[in-house]
Order: structure tokens, then sequence, then C-alpha cells
């Protein structure tokens, strides 16, 4: 999209005064109030963010849920197959996808990954401060207006832009039959919203949008959409000339406290033996970021993660290469007459971890998982449910605990 503008932002006292105001609402706690700034491990690790549990009412939706959160309307499916996005219900329990892998690129100014529909800023470090990302869920170029891949860099910050139409996108208008005026002025009917970075690949933006809903999903022209109180964010943040590097990376390999982590998102593009593909993809990212020697059981948990592209990290291996011939299990208590039993297996399945006995008892109160190699691996997988499955939440689970034993 060429867009004209009405306003560009200056560099001036007026910026740094609506600079201050914006911090301070934000920090308040404003629309989104779970703006997304992390700080950066500096410890080797590469994963950022922890799992969130939410408990919905009856009305909320999870375009409701995705924006108070700062997620991504796709990332909530993904992580929750089995809820219905419009309806799901009073009491309904979700998984909140805010761990992340970082992106295996340079962490400096901003990174898209449109495989996740994400955007990380990495600041430039200032002295005695700790280096941080900021990160935010984008909408993404749809089908036959992909988003271009490669490296750009912000020319100019503008605000309540005008947007003129491009011809391209007057012709689908016009074989749509439907009308769209060729010049669209700043206001509540401009899809650019009120604040917007020009790339300096032509014609390209991130900018707001005046439909929220459509944050992380495949729905512009090319452009990248934001939250509007997230691109108010960015822009007062973002200088100009920082690089922008657009990135398609579906599967994404981490480590956290030495262990190994796989992330992975549905392709945007559908291709033959596309399962095969991804699978190879996974290898090559894990090969490339741990070297080879992996055991058998970590690359089946591997294939699992890309069965079930969940988008969030799941720990598959232990690095720190200390693992021994005694194997362990993490066993999880369930309610005392096992109603939440076959939900939490099925949930446990979806998010690729190692269901060994999901009948671990007579009365079936009880789920076994493992085996694991290592009490590092199982110690990072017993995080990981607590976190991502709210098992201390009695909504969930009754009087809920875990336990471990040796196997």
């Amino acid at each position: 999209m060429r867009p004209q503008y009405q306003n560009r932002l200056p560099n001036s006292t007026r910026q740094k005064l609506v600079t201050i105001a914006a911090l301070l609402i934000w920090v308040i706690g404003g629309l989104n109030a779970q703006a997304s700034v992390l700080q950066l491990p500096t410890n080797g690790d590469t994963i950022v963010g922890q799992y969130q549990q939410a408990e919905l009412s009856a009305t909320d939706t999870f375009v409701d849920i995705a924006r108070l959160y700062n997620v991504g309307f796709n990332e909530l499916i993904a992580a929750n197959p089995n809820v219905d996005p419009w309806l799901p219900g009073e009491g309904t329990q979700v998984v909140i996808p805010s761990q992340y892998i970082l992106p295996n690129v340079p962490w400096e100014g901003i990174v898209v990954n449109i495989a996740e529909m994400r955007l990380y800023y990495f600041p430039a470090k200032q002295d005695s401060q700790s280096p941080l990302v900021y990160t935010f869920p984008i909408g993404i170029g749809r089908e036959n207006w992909e988003t271009p891949l490669g490296n750009f860099k912000v020319v100019e910050k503008m605000e309540n832009p005008i947007w003129t139409v491009p011809q391209s996108v007057l012709d689908e208008a016009k074989t749509d039959g439907r009308q769209m005026p060729a010049v669209v002025p700043p206001g509540p009917d401009n899809p650019l919203g009120e604040h917007a970075l020009m790339l300096d690949a032509p014609g390209y933006l991130i900018h707001g949008t005046n439909k929220p809903l459509t944050i992380g999903r495949r729905v512009s022209h090319g452009c990248l959409r934001m939250y509007p109180e997230d691109v108010e964010q960015l822009i007062f943040r973002v200088p100009r000339g920082v690089p922008v590097r657009i990135i398609d990376n579906p599967v994404k390999v981490g480590r956290k406290n030495n262990v190994l982590y796989v992330e992975i998102h549905p392709p945007l593009k559908t291709v033959k033996n596309g399962d095969m593909e991804l699978r190879t993809s996974a290898v090559a990212a894990i090969e490339d970021f741990a070297g080879n020697g992996l055991s058998h059981e970590t690359w089946k948990r591997v294939f699992q993660v890309a069965t079930q592209l969940s988008g969030v990290p799941v720990p598959v291996a232990d690095l720190s290469k200390n693992s021994s011939k005694t194997h362990w299990i993490l066993r999880v208590e369930s309610s005392h007459n096992g109603a939440d039993q076959a939900p939490l297996v099925e949930r446990f399945k979806q998010m690729a971890l190692p269901v060994l006995n999901s009948q671990c008892n007579p009365f079936q109160t009880c789920i076994d998982l493992g085996l694991f190699g290592s009490e590092k691996l199982r110690d990072a997988t017993a995080e990981f449910i607590k976190y991502g499955f709210g098992l201390h939440s009695l909504n969930l689970i009754q009087n809920a605990k875990i336990n471990d034993r040796d196997y």
C-alpha cells in the first residue's frame, strides 16, 4: 500500500512529552494491560516470558482475551485447539501462549517472524540498563498479498495518516462488488489507524488498525497491522533508520536453563509432503542449534510437537549431557472422582507432553508423564505444565499437585 500522510511525527519536545504520557498510561494500566516488555536473558538462554492461564466468563471470546493478554487470535486457537474461540463457555480455562523462543537472528532493531505473526523490538542497550525486548502480535498479508521478506528499515514515522488507496486494491474492491474511496482521510474509517511506520520497501507499513479483531490473522494487503495501543507504544520508542528484518520461520529452537525447547507454528504455505518437510526443517534447526547425538526419545517428542503445531515452546531434551540410566516421571494428581482426567490427558497430548500412563491407579485419579532421562528435563516439564495448565487452579483440577518418584 502506498499511503500519503497528514502529519509526520516530529523529533521535538512535544514528542518527548507524548512519549512520557504514553509511558505513564502504559504503566498505570491502559487498555492493553499485558503489553509485553521483557528482560533479555544474558546467560545464553533464548527464551523469554511465561505461560499464563485464564478463566473465561460467559461473554468472553478469544478476540477479547487476545487483546487483553496481548497475544494474537490464531496464537490462542493453536494453543487451545479444543476450545470454541467464539463461544468458549463460562469457566473455561485457556492457555495464554505468552512464552517465546527469541528468533535465531541478531537481536537488534525490529524482527518480524510472519510464521508466528509476532514482532520483536530490541532497543539499543543503554549504559547501566538491562537489555530489553518488546514483543507484540501482528496481522500479516493474506494469501496472494504476502508480506515481503528481507531486510528493510524505518524511514518515516507518521500520525493520523491519509490512505491513498492503491489501484490494485481499488480493482479488487470493484471485482468484489464493493465501492471504495480513492482516498481515506484520518478517522475511524481509516484502516491504517492513528500511527504508522513507513518502511523503505515501497508501499509497506507497520501500522495500527481500526479492526483490532484482525490482529494475529492473515488479513492485510501485505502491511503489518498492530493493536492501536501497541503501535503507539512502538512508534515513540523506535528511531528512524532502525533496521527491520522480516523472516518466515515456523520452526524455532531455543534453550532455557540448559534444556532444549522447540516451538513450531503452522506453515503459512501448504506444500506437498508438508508434514515431512516440517520435520526436516525441525531436524535441521535443532542440529544447527544443538548439534546431533540427541536420543531417540527426544526426536519422538520433536516430531510430536511438529504434529501438534501448538506454537508454544515445549521442552524436549536436556543439553547438559548428565543423563543417566535412571529415569523419572511426573505424577499429576487429578480430582478425587477422576472427572477431569480425560480432558487433561487430551490437553497434555495436544501440547506434545509424554503421557506414560493415564490410569496410574484403579480410581483413575492421576496421570503419569515421562519417562524423562534427567531430572533437569523432568523439572522443565513440571514448570511447563504448572504455568501452562494452571494446575494450582481449583477450577481445573481439585487439590492439584505434582509429585515425582524414581521409575
